[in-house]
């Protein structure tokens, strides 16, 4: 995490749902209270239009600003029931929402930061009978709401999972292949492992942030000790 690109324009989302009160494996906390931990210190490594910001999601989607001087105060500031589905797609409804407004697409995050169980609402047909994952709808979502090809393309999706046993025994959450362009997975109690993705200053000289899950697996892996074992 040290020389950390901060300057990367993400959002975090926070899911609120019934089955984030469910205590995260290997914890005796809830899902919900690590992923609001994890928020806090997300909103204010990364930088950029949306620093102490948030968005909470459920059947509903919100906006929230952090209140408080320090940390603690900020994360004790904030409290949220438990309630309802897990709609990750109202977060694209929200930016299209917005966007009808008259809102700049230049205003808009360039990416959002999910952190959930993964247990997304079902996805059923879309068009013409055509399956499509929830991180594919939700661009479709940002194409028909008239933002640019340019920037539905490039606009980066994350799922970092937080797993729980509400719904019986956890199995990995994935969204699409892992040469999918702009999807990304990760997991852990450690959100500095988000500079794997976001890159570093140093770094960013010399080669390219990762531009799929395949790509950023072979960049988490390049670390000294990882790199002495044999197999």
């Amino acid at each position: 995490k040290q020389n950390m690109n901060r300057d990367s324009n993400f959002i975090v989302c926070v899911d609120t749902s019934g089955s984030m009160t469910s205590p995260a494996c290997g914890t005796n906390i809830s899902s919900y209270d690590v992923a609001k931990a994890m928020a806090l210190y997300f909103s204010h490594l990364l930088e950029g239009k949306f620093a102490n910001t948030f968005l909470e999601f459920n059947s509903y989607v919100k906006m929230h600003t952090w209140s408080g001087k320090t940390p603690t105060e900020k994360f004790f500031n904030f409290n949220s029931s438990y309630v309802g589905s897990t709609n990750f797609l109202g977060v694209a409804k929200l930016f299209a929402e917005l966007k009808s407004k008259g809102y700049a697409e230049s205003d808009f995050p360039n990416g959002v930061i999910c952190i959930s169980d993964g247990e997304f609402n079902c996805i059923r047909s879309y068009g013409g009978g055509t399956k499509k994952t929830t991180f594919e709808n939700f661009k479709s979502i940002l194409r028909k709401a008239g933002f640019s090809e340019e920037f539905v393309s490039n606009f980066k999706i994350v799922l970092w999972d937080i797993p729980n046993s509400y719904y019986g025994k956890h199995t990995a959450k994935f969204e699409g292949l892992a040469d999918a362009p702009n999807f990304f997975y990760m997991s852990g109690f450690d959100p500095s492992g988000i500079a794997f993705l976001t890159g570093t200053e140093v770094k960013e000289k010399v080669a390219t942030t990762p531009k799929n899950a395949e790509e950023l697996f072979e960049e988490a892996m390049k670390q000294e000790l990882l790199l002495l074992l044999r197999i």
